[in-house]
């Protein structure tokens, strides 16, 4: 179970980069709420997950050792400091630079050796994916994994984390309908060469985005695959070609058109039959 949006930016990152821990049931029916204890006042726990029983009126499931996840060991303590820590200087400092450092201590932290050796054998096939997280505020510059020359958000764990997708509704920037579109839940979105993507919640309008009108222009300028960029030097001259091979200029249809006029009346000549 996720942690509540309304959180701080420090404790949701923390949910991402802790060990997961699953959450009993209450035996009284009551909703479990979690946290994560960031070690202000009981540094010993650092890291460690937690849950209460949210009892409202009702009769309240008795809490223990049972409602914190196992004590981290000190070297994932330190791990994950180091990793909170660059992630802090990101919000205060400069979150475009920054952030990819953050997330790739702190995703190193929560991933297994599998996920890691993966992610460093396929590094260089990757596309820049441009995230608004927080409405009215700056994106933050991320790095996908190309599978095949297709990017799937879906198999993307580090940033459906960050963007908590598919329960989110979520957009990308299409440069060829020049607006917004809802990311389908198991779409996989073909990599242009140099292109990159632009998403945002779909509740998000423009003016809550800052910087979106320079990544739009940016997007625009790029060549597209099997397309020139719309209004581009190489659009003109290659319009120029296909009228020169045509042998005419350009302008209305030379082709012989029918003649779809009232035809002249034609007496036929019956008596000497």
């Amino acid at each position: 179970m996720p942690l509540p949006k309304s959180l701080g930016s420090r404790s949701r990152f923390m949910d991402l980069v802790v060990p997961k821990w699953r959450i009993p049931r209450c035996s009284n029916g009551n909703p479990h709420r979690p946290g994560i204890c960031m070690g202000t006042k009981r540094p010993e726990d650092f890291g460690r997950r937690y849950f209460f029983c949210d009892s409202k009126a009702g009769k309240a499931a008795r809490c223990n050792d049972q409602s914190w996840s196992p004590v981290l060991s000190e070297e994932s303590c330190e791990r994950l400091k180091v990793a909170l820590k660059v992630f802090t200087k990101a919000m205060y400092e400069d979150p475009l630079k920054v952030f990819e450092s953050a997330a790739k201590l702190g995703m190193q932290e929560a991933a297994g050796p599998k996920d890691q050796d993966q992610s460093t054998a396929i590094e260089s096939e990757k596309v820049l994916i441009y995230v608004y997280i927080s409405k009215d505020d700056e994106y933050l510059k991320y790095e996908g994994v190309i599978n095949d020359g297709f990017y799937s958000f879906l198999s993307d764990i580090t940033l459906c984390g960050y963007m908590h997708f598919p329960h989110s509704s979520w957009s990308i920037y299409d440069r060829f309908r020049e607006g917004f579109n809802p990311i389908p839940t198991y779409s996989a979105f073909k990599v242009i060469e140099d292109e990159f993507f632009i998403v945002r919640p779909t509740s998000f309008l423009d003016e809550n985005c800052q910087g979106l009108g320079d990544l739009i222009t940016r997007l625009h300028s790029l060549p597209m695959e099997g397309m020139p960029a719309k209004g581009s030097a190489r659009a003109r001259e290659k319009r120029k070609r296909a009228v020169e091979e045509e042998g005419s200029d350009a302008g209305p249809s030379k082709r012989k058109k029918p003649n779809l006029g009232v035809q002249e009346t034609v007496v036929l000549d019956w008596t000497d039959l």
